[in-house]
């Protein structure tokens, strides 16, 4: 069996072209389609339609992308563990982040990795939440780690820490009739009927977290802008340009706690769940285990206990 050629094609299904999928694999296009049509020759079967654009898997190209995807999961998990029982000490752990959390939980992370298994490089996948979740069932990201708000048959999950979310907004665009009684660090959801709001654009967990929030309490939201950052939604809504939905982490980070303007979502703490998540049948070896525990180490410590 040559796993080159169902690499190769795989990657066609992927990119929905020869040409991009060349460029990917560093190899001419000429030798890729010399590929197909050496494999579709052998099989008695087309496995693309190259008249569509971009090109189609026919219904023997589907299957054959499917049952490749499964053999090249079997002989990955094979390898990795065979490396972990030969003690590997090199590697490489692909991980699917949001750009931002990125940022914020790979510098707390790896150094503490990098310690224990200093010959495994680590490479980051970015992008929203559908994207990524998407990465790991086509097996282009080892695991991701993920506010739990997209749900799939093909993943299991464990939990890594909680995160509260909070409502900001600018220091004169919401009074205390938009807030629980007594409470004016406390947002009432149900009465947000009219606030202009800056959110993340569509697939990103965020968003997802906030429509959902939205339609629980009947509320239509006014959105006036999307972006594909939270830094870049917090600001904005602290310049009072519309209010917001954003990680708690979002203002640690930006340096800037002014209450004044930050408010709890309801009466009690909003907070989701940040999972990591990997198919069901993969193989998580030594090191991409230990990556997931030093996570849930650091970020399960209380504040003040060396976070």
């Amino acid at each position: 069996m040559d796993f080159r050629e169902l690499y190769y094609i795989t990657m066609i299904a992927d990119c929905q072209s020869i040409t991009k999928a060349a460029q990917k694999l560093y190899i001419s296009q000429p030798s890729l389609s010399h590929l197909v049509s050496k494999v579709e020759n052998e099989l008695g079967v087309k496995l693309f339609d190259r008249t569509a654009y971009p090109i189609t898997q026919t219904y023997a190209g589907e299957r054959y992308v499917e049952t490749a995807r499964q053999i090249l999961r079997l002989n990955d998990n094979m390898r990795r563990e065979f490396s972990d029982i030969s003690e590997g000490i090199a590697g490489r752990i692909t991980i699917g982040m949001p750009t931002e959390r990125v940022g914020y939980m790979l510098p707390r992370i790896l150094p503490v990795f990098k310690k224990e298994y200093p010959g495994i490089e680590v490479v980051t996948l970015e992008g929203k939440s559908d994207v990524l979740m998407d990465s790991v069932i086509k097996g282009q990201s080892n695991f991701i780690i993920l506010p739990s708000t997209i749900h799939n048959q093909e993943v299991e999950s464990q939990l890594i820490y909680r995160e509260e979310l909070v409502y900001v907004a600018g220091e004169n665009l919401i009074d205390e009739s938009r807030c629980i009684p007594g409470h004016p660090d406390q947002i009432d959801v149900s009465k947000l009927e009219g606030v202009p709001h800056v959110m993340l654009r569509k697939g990103h967990a965020i968003r997802i977290a906030a429509d959902a929030l939205f339609k629980q309490h009947h509320i239509v939201p006014e959105y006036i802008l999307e972006t594909g950052s939270t830094i870049t939604a917090y600001s904005l809504a602290m310049a009072g340009v519309g209010a917001t939905i954003v990680p708690l982490r979002t203002l640690e980070m930006s340096k800037a706690m002014g209450r004044y303007c930050c408010y709890q979502i309801g009466p009690e703490p909003y907070p989701w769940d940040v999972k990591v998540f990997y198919r069901k049948d993969s193989y998580l070896d030594n090191a991409e285990q230990r990556f997931i525990e030093i996570a849930k180490e650091i970020f399960n410590r209380k504040k003040g206990d060396g976070r």
